[in-house]
């Protein structure tokens, strides 16, 4: 007969705890990767927000004073809504270095801020016949308000009240903030508000007329930190640009090649250069917070070299 004996209890369980051990090290492997896969797809995540928010204040930066550079004017206006109050300012670059006011104004404490002040790339014309101020300095006519076609005004008493001026040759530009738009015959009588005045004449057929933007970038003071980015001349508030994005250091390299951490009216012209640190951080449940920091030098391209 054949032996129809089986394996004994013994063996049994010897082979049932050498399975647990290889089974509990497959697993111990599979969730050991699976956590570093989730580390890294937040750390690349992260990485990514700060590359796409450093290439959009990039872009901005270079463009600084587009159109508007040779504006020699001060305005007094409240340019930086987050402040409280009024800044005389040239119609530049304005930076804040490091927001301390304990909370209350949705700024980071710790973080600096930047305004960044341009005509808009899109929303522009030349003056035709019969348009511009005519040497007066308080209204302008204005056949259209509509200056790149789209349909839309461009230019109102509302969230599109900022506009810029600017002589054929670049040789002069003045900014100007709408009090009010009413019919005059065939055209659009605009008045100025008071302090914003043209000093200048400008009519058709070659001067510009475009609309301003006054972008600025902020980190919120929210739980999850976040670079926010709002434009006043045409505004709808502050927008998220960037999550996870827990602080921004600026300094500004000037003509004589010094450095500053905040601009003012009298150092706006002489900016170069300017130098921009964003951090990033987030929490991961088991791994605690990872930081990662971007660094990058901007040239501004619209300011003069020799003042």
């Amino acid at each position: 007969m054949k032996n129809q004996d089986g394996f004994t209890l013994v063996e049994m369980m010897v082979a049932v705890v050498i399975a647990g051990i290889v089974m509990a090290s497959v697993m111990y492997t599979f969730t050991s990767q699976q956590k570093s896969y989730a580390v890294q797809e937040q750390v690349a995540m992260m990485q990514q927000n700060l590359r796409a928010s450093m290439y959009y204040i990039s872009s901005e930066v270079q463009m600084a004073g587009y159109r508007i550079s040779s504006d020699i004017n001060t305005y007094s206006m409240d340019w930086d809504p987050t402040s409280g109050g009024a800044e005389v300012l040239s119609p530049l670059i304005y930076g804040r270095n490091n927001d301390n006011d304990g909370g209350g104004n949705d700024v980071r404490d710790g973080t600096d801020l930047i305004m960044i002040v341009k005509a808009s790339e899109d929303e522009w014309r030349t003056l035709g016949a019969g348009e511009g101020n005519s040497g007066t300095s308080t209204y302008l006519s204005l056949s259209d308000l509509d200056f790149n076609g789209d349909g839309d005004d461009d230019l109102d008493t509302g969230n599109r009240s900022y506009a810029i001026l600017v002589k054929s040759d670049l040789s002069r530009a003045e900014f100007i903030k709408v009090n009010s738009i009413g019919p005059s015959g065939t055209s659009k009588q605009v008045t100025i508000e008071p302090g914003f005045e043209l000093t200048e004449t400008y009519s058709g057929v070659s001067d510009i007329i475009a609309r301003a933007d006054i972008i600025i970038y902020r980190i919120n003071e929210d739980g999850v930190p976040a670079l926010e980015r709002r434009n006043l001349g045409r505004d709808n508030g502050f927008q998220v640009l960037g999550e996870g994005i827990s602080d921004m250091q600026i300094q500004y390299i000037l003509n004589d090649g010094s450095s500053i951490s905040g601009v003012s009216t009298v150092d706006q012209a002489k900016v170069r250069e300017v130098d921009i640190t964003l951090t990033g951080q987030t929490n991961i449940p088991g791994a605690g917070l990872k930081e990662r920091t971007l660094r990058s030098c901007i040239k501004v391209r619209n300011f003069g070299t020799s003042m």
